[in-house]
């Protein structure tokens, strides 16, 4: 799981591609090119755990650090198969941010 060294929620994990996701309101297929980019671009590997990195995407604009786009990837399968995990362990962040938003 994405947490702390005290086991406490990373409060940044999901909130955030959950909240651009929700205002753009994409259909299936945007979700679909914006989850195959990332996952093209993660192919090497993200360094989650590095806030410092910055990486840019032709289908979403602005600079998301590779915890961000970790982040996209949860949140776009979860749009995509509600009942499927992507298995990069930050599920219960991901409830965290429905929870504090109201979905």
């Amino acid at each position: 799981m994405l947490t702390t060294a005290h086991g406490l929620l990373r409060v940044t994990a999901a909130p955030t591609a959950r909240s651009r996701f929700r205002h753009s309101s994409p259909s299936g297929r945007r979700v679909f090119s914006v989850l195959s980019e990332v996952a093209a671009v993660g192919q090497g590997g993200l360094q989650i755990n590095e806030p410092g990195t910055g990486r840019s995407l032709k289908n979403l604009p602005g600079s998301w650090s590779d915890l961000a786009l970790a982040c996209l990837i949860h949140v776009g399968m979860k749009r995509l198969t509600p009942d499927e995990d992507s298995g990069l362990g930050i599920e219960a962040e991901y409830r965290e941010a429905l929870r504090l938003h109201g979905g």
